[in-house]
């Protein structure tokens, strides 16, 4: 189970990481002012390359990016942020003086969650940080809650079976394999009629419509 996740079932109420990446330091001291009353732990990058390596060391949970920097600039920093599989659920936030909608459509394609224009004004700031943070806050606890649920799962001693509609098997938990001597690989899409199972052995669950039904296999005694 990753950290995030970790955190998120332990209800761990810690301050949330922020990266601010500005070329320019009276820009970073700015945002640096508007952001510490709310008590999150700031870090600063002047580049796109120092931006990755201390994102890299951190994990930040939020990422001010400003655009237009030397080398490497925000929409690059960006898509290399997002290439790596352990940062590219972090938000980012694109700053920019351009209000240029090509920009901007730009900024999107290269993965930000939003964008601030300058001037920036710190109601806007503080607004949409509350606003991603909130969103990945949620992210992780549903990510969380999902782990918990694959460990109930995976830990029952019953066997237990998702199917699609057509009556394929979307999913079989380890006690189900077990039982009927199958690997998961081997069930996977397989009609639950082929298995010639004995219709007693079977507790058949209905979930919504259009959603798989849920069989659940008891342990023969």
């Amino acid at each position: 189970m990753d950290s995030d996740a970790s955190a998120a079932i332990s209800g761990a109420c810690v301050p949330a990481a922020i990266l601010i990446v500005d070329d320019t330091p009276p820009n970073i001291g700015l945002l640096h002012a508007m952001l510490q009353p709310l008590g999150h732990r700031l870090y600063a990058a002047n580049s796109g390359l120092q931006a990755l390596d201390l994102a890299e060391r951190i994990r930040p949970d939020l990422i001010l990016l400003d655009v237009m920097m030397p080398g490497l600039d925000g929409f690059a920093t960006c898509r290399q942020l997002k290439a790596r599989p352990h940062l590219a659920d972090v938000p980012v936030i694109f700053i920019t003086a351009c209000n240029d909608a090509d920009q901007v459509v730009t900024g999107f394609q290269a993965g930000a969650a939003d964008y601030i224009a300058k001037p920036i004004r710190v109601e806007e700031v503080l607004a949409r940080v509350r606003t991603q943070l909130t969103l990945r806050r949620c992210r992780q606890q549903e990510q969380a809650e999902q782990l918990q649920l694959q460990a109930l799962v995976e830990g029952m001693r019953e066997g237990l079976l998702l199917l699609d509609p057509q009556g394929c098997i979307r999913y079989s938990n380890p006690a189900l394999q077990q039982q009927l001597g199958h690997s998961a690989a081997e069930l996977l899409c397989r009609p639950l009629s082929s298995l010639r199972l004995q219709p007693e052995l079977l507790t058949l669950a209905p979930l919504l419509n259009g959603e798989p039904s849920c069989i659940a296999l008891l342990q023969q005694p």
